[in-house]
């Protein structure tokens, strides 16, 4: 219930106070000044005070100016009741701090509306006042530092920018920085006044481009700079947050080098496991050359012993030179290819151009052509006429390392059995999925143990005679270099291995 302290020195006037506001309120009463004061200020506040002027001892205008020079009182709103009308008293009531005035004899119903009013004015800026005064313990018990602008000065703050800037209340902050934006530091990448544009009009600039705004500023106690992303709100005024993300963006950096060693790193091991691949690669190139090589030097062998014996016997003659030289230089020209596809596989041109996929096809089985007669291994090429746009020397070494490994493993299965005629095919079409190259042989197939752990690097069923990078090395090249991917599965009587590259290479 609402309460009322009525002051009065007549009994009569009380009486009639009491009459009309008992059933409403609560009453205390006091019938001099000394009293009233003393009670004003105990616990249990009133929410009003009727108040006579003329009073034996302190006065009203008395009791009045001492009710408002407390702070403990000084918000109960007072309202005059005198029979006293001229002008100098009612003026020099509200100078005293009067809310309301009001002559006897008043009407019943005029007192009860002036007092409600009164009452629940003061009980509503009470709630204001409590509600803000909650409002400020939460802002205070935030970690961010949260202030009330108008966009140049600083109304309010909460008690993280008074740590921040070592200030001792806002009052301390505004009479040395009329705005928050005075510790900002001017710095690129970071919002400040500029001449052209406010940092309120920034922060609105960036939220409509949907960019992050931060500001860099000072500690006042540590001289550290901290990074602070800030956000905002509008309502009479604009009510700004600073979120403290110097640890998050530090740890960010650490982390974004941390990512780019592990890079560089990783770069580093998969140069050299190339660099193993390719040397694993060019020892069967060079024993595949040796075999390419092997037949036209045994012929030149021949050519010039039979020159000799021919010469001895009388039939050297203009012609027969002229044939000698045209078979010595097509035995020659053989060499001479085969050791430019071996420079070309050495030093290949790492420039992306478009390529047809039949030529490195063929380019590959030349090369190990001998090879593969010589263990009667048979290659069947099923393709399209397919375009691929990249590196052909990768797609070179993938294919070499498939096929390779298809010519081992039969090489293997022919030490068991001498009648086996090795088989490998080749195929590759343009299907819904992109294009796709497949390599399968007849060499008994893959454990299925090993099926998983084929594509890892060092992973293999050669023994000391494997490096395990060849097919890691394949995989890397088909899944980086031509976005496509690579898989191995066992077909009826042996291992197949299936490319898939995307449409658009």
């Amino acid at each position: 219930m609402d309460s009322i302290l009525v002051v009065d020195d007549e009994p009569t006037n009380i009486s009639v106070l009491v009459g009309i506001l008992g059933e409403r309120y609560k009453l205390f009463v006091a019938t001099d000044g000394a009293t009233a004061l003393e009670i004003a200020q105990k616990e249990q506040k009133p929410d009003l005070v009727l108040l006579d002027i003329v009073m034996p001892g302190l006065d009203g205008y008395q009791v009045a100016e001492k009710l408002k020079s407390n702070s403990d009182t000084k918000e109960i709103p007072i309202v005059f009741l005198t029979a006293k009308q001229d002008t100098e008293s009612i003026v020099k009531a509200f100078n005293n701090g009067g809310s309301d005035f009001l002559s006897k004899p008043f009407k019943k119903e005029e007192l009860l509306a002036r007092v409600q009013n009164h009452i629940d004015a003061y009980c509503l800026k009470q709630r204001l006042k409590q509600q803000k005064k909650h409002t400020q313990t939460i802002l205070d018990s935030q970690k961010s530092i949260i202030i009330e602008t108008d966009g140049e000065d600083i109304i309010n703050g909460n008690k993280a920018i008074l740590c921040f800037s070592g200030m001792e209340s806002i009052g301390d902050f505004k009479k040395k920085h009329k705005c928050i934006c005075h510790l900002f530091k001017e710095q690129e990448g970071y919002i400040y006044n500029t001449e052209n544009q406010n940092w309120i009009e920034q922060l609105i600039a960036n939220e409509k481009q949907g960019r992050d705004s931060l500001v860099k500023m000072t500690h006042a106690q540590t001289n550290e700079d901290r990074i602070f992303l800030v956000e905002y709100k509008l309502g009479r005024n604009y009510i700004v947050t600073f979120y403290d993300v110097t640890n998050h963006i530090k740890y960010e950096e650490r982390l974004n080098r941390e990512i780019t060693e592990a890079l560089q790193k990783y770069k580093l091991q998969q140069d050299t496991l190339f660099r193993q691949s390719k040397s694993a690669a060019m020892g069967d190139m060079l024993a595949a050359i040796a075999h390419q090589l092997k037949q036209p030097i045994n012929v030149l062998g021949l050519y010039f012993q039979s020159i000799a014996e021919d010469f001895r016997y009388g039939e050297v003659d203009e012609a027969y030179l002229e044939n000698y030289e045209k078979k010595g230089m097509e035995q020659i020209g053989h060499m001479s290819k085969t050791i430019d596809q071996f420079k070309n596989f050495l030093k290949p041109d790492k420039s992306k151009r478009r390529y047809k996929l039949s030529l490195v096809i063929n380019n590959i089985l030349s090369l190990m052509e001998k090879q593969l007669k010589l263990h009667s291994i048979t290659v069947d090429i099923d393709t399209e006429e397919i375009e691929i746009f990249g590196v052909s020397g990768e797609m070179e070494q993938v294919l070499l390392n498939l096929i390779g490994n298809s010519k081992d493993a039969i090489f293997k299965l022919q030490e068991r059995d001498m009648e086996l005629e090795g088989r490998i095919k080749i195929s590759a079409v343009t299907g819904k999925e992109g294009v796709v190259i497949k390599v399968s042989d007849n060499a008994g197939g893959i454990k299925k143990e090993n099926l998983e752990k084929i594509f890892d690097p060092y992973f293999t069923t050669k023994g000391e005679g494997g490096t395990g990078i060849g097919l890691y090395m394949t995989k890397t090249i088909i899944e980086d270099g031509l976005s496509g991917t690579i898989c191995a599965k066992n077909i009826e009587d042996g291992a197949e291995f299936e490319i898939v590259l995307p449409k658009n290479l």
